[in-house]
């Protein structure tokens, strides 16, 4: 974390096969955020298919 007090966001996956987690961090979460996360990620690992778990944020509907 760069500032506690300021507010922010992280989006992870972990891709077990290889063993790498890959993180990403933003300024908020929101929709947007959340689908440039998601194309971040299919660029990272364009031919696995994924699981997604959410934890029930607004912006992840």
């Amino acid at each position: 974390m760069k500032n506690e007090r300021e507010p922010q966001t992280y989006f992870g996956a972990l891709e077990l096969a290889a063993g790498h987690c890959l993180v990403q961090r933003y300024p908020r979460g929101n929709g947007e955020q959340t689908v440039e996360y998601l194309q971040y990620l299919m660029s990272q690992c364009p031919t696995q298919r994924f699981a997604l778990i959410w934890d029930g944020e607004s912006y992840h509907h």
